[in-house]
């Protein structure tokens, strides 16, 4: 009697088992679609400024790694600036948070 009711849940759990299994549908990994935040400029246009109202290069070169090896130094437009390295490393870069008319050594 034991075996002929264990037998019988487990013919009625397997299938309702098996049915709920599919049932589920299975979790994916998606992230939702967010649209982008505008980016703001946060280091704006100081092309108005003198050199002697900027950082001098003295001081600049003092926080340089000291195993750096520098070519050359000199007070340029952002823009000017990746340009530039776009022509040496071959690799268009870009940073939307600083302006390009932003004067840069």
């Amino acid at each position: 009697m034991k075996k002929f009711v264990i037998g019988s849940l487990l013919a009625l759990l397997i299938p309702v088992g098996y049915t709920l299994a599919q049932a589920v549908p299975s979790r994916q990994l998606v992230k939702p679609v967010t649209t982008p935040k505008p980016t703001t400029i946060k280091l704006r246009d100081n092309s108005t400024l003198t050199a002697d109202k900027l950082i001098p290069q003295a001081k600049i070169l003092a926080r340089v790694n000291k195993k750096a090896v520098i070519k050359s130094i000199k007070l340029v437009h952002f823009g000017e600036h990746l340009a530039t390295s776009k022509k040496v490393v071959g690799v268009e870069s870009q940073n939307p948070e600083i302006s390009s008319n932003r004067l840069v050594y």
